[in-house]
């Protein structure tokens, strides 16, 4: 697994990641880097700036609740979720 793919795992269960996380679980030193490749693949990361415990502030990075969501109900492309409701028109309906 790259550092990329597991970053994206970590966020994926909803977790957000510092630079510190990404050095001790991932041994990933440019976190920033694979949140940019993260965000190239088309996920919504939301930064945050937050301050440690030693008063510095840092970025923590989070995916997009929508994205977690979508991730982990996938439709197929032929289903549609129960809960939507789909008006077709027809091109030949008559609106008068």
């Amino acid at each position: 697994m790259t550092q990329t793919e597991g970053i994206l795992a970590w966020l994926k269960d909803g977790k957000s990641i510092t630079a510190l996380d990404a050095l001790e679980q991932f041994q990933c030193f440019r976190l920033a880097a694979r949140i940019a490749d993260i965000r190239a693949q088309g996920f919504t990361i939301h930064t945050d700036m937050v301050q440690t415990r030693t008063g510095k502030t840092v970025a923590s990075y989070s995916l997009d609740q929508e994205d977690i969501w979508h991730l982990n109900n996938p439709i197929l492309e032929d289903e549609e979720p129960s809960n939507v409701h789909v008006l077709r028109v027809s091109a030949e309906a008559d609106f008068g």
